[in-house]
């Protein structure tokens, strides 16, 4: 494994925070999400990855469960991003065959356009103002090969709330580090449906904290 060290920005100070402190465990699923895992055995049962071959990438890897989940499934090429060094610390010491990197997908991924068979991103938008969507959406649509997918979670809003005002989540976390946002079902649409075919749209029980998960493939 290797973590490479970048100029990261500002906004990293707020998740190097939540993770020095553990917040992030009020949130933290010891279980990846039926759904996300459904998602990556009906690629792999279509053929459309190759446990053996497809490079995926974890973007906002956090304490890398994910990663750790996809090495049990036996994908031999992973690599986990996130904007936190300390949070890359924590995906280090638990995953054994993933790299693990330190960078930035706002600003912009350190890999060459379409080297990725699959990206997976839960809740890195959502956890993320708005006006930096477009930013990582282009990143995830540029190293994505031809024909690649993405598996986004994004938490849900109600249809007549704001897209710019973080939810009001009720969580433990203080206020100025609790800055979550959420979608409808229609903004799905507008936000991924220019560079991705959204295949499958799941949604989880209506509430702020509740997500749809999307299965997209790159256009």
């Amino acid at each position: 494994m290797k973590e490479t060290k970048q100029d990261l920005g500002g906004y990293k100070e707020r998740f190097d925070k939540m993770y020095k402190l553990g917040y992030d465990l009020c949130w933290l699923d010891k279980e990846i999400p039926v759904q996300i895992k459904g998602y990556i055995q009906e690629l792999l049962s279509d053929r459309a990855l190759d446990i053996t071959k497809s490079r995926v990438l974890d973007l906002g890897c956090g304490r890398g469960q994910l990663l750790h989940y996809l090495e049990q499934k036996g994908f031999n090429h992973n690599v986990g991003v996130d904007v936190s060094p300390v949070a890359c610390r924590f995906a280090k010491q638990h995953t054994k065959q993933s790299s693990i990197i330190a960078g930035d997908g706002i600003k912009g991924l350190p890999f060459n356009t379409e080297t990725f068979s699959l990206v997976t991103e839960l809740t890195v938008l959502s956890s993320l103002n708005p006006q930096y969507w477009p930013a990582m959406l282009n990143e995830i649509h540029r190293v994505l090969k031809r024909g690649g997918f993405y598996i986004s979670e994004l938490f849900t809003r109600e249809e007549t709330s704001d897209l710019d005002k973080p939810l009001l989540t009720g969580s433990v976390i203080p206020r100025e580090l609790d800055q979550v946002y959420g979608v409808t079902r229609t903004e799905i649409s507008n936000i991924l449906g220019r560079q991705f075919s959204i295949k499958e749209c799941l949604p989880v029980n209506p509430g702020l904290s509740d997500s749809f998960f999307v299965l997209a493939q790159k256009l």
